[in-house]
């Protein structure tokens, strides 16, 4: 969600949530490869479905 914030740019992510910026890369890139939507794609898509698993967190555990 950090990153949808930042307008994907790696380097501000990183400074907001404090990792280095490769992981934020890396993290940004398995998320690309384990859904359909390509995060860059799509922001307001991969936003709004990163706030349902915020606001409903047992959501992930029933599929």
């Amino acid at each position: 969600m950090t990153n949808v914030q930042c307008g994907f740019n790696t380097t501000w992510t990183a400074s907001r949530i404090c990792p280095h910026r490769n992981t934020v890369e890396r993290r940004v890139s398995k998320a690309n490869e384990l859904t359909l939507v390509k995060v860059a794609d799509n922001p307001a898509h991969v936003a709004a479905a990163l706030l349902v698993l915020y606001l409903v967190p047992g959501l992930r555990r029933l599929s």
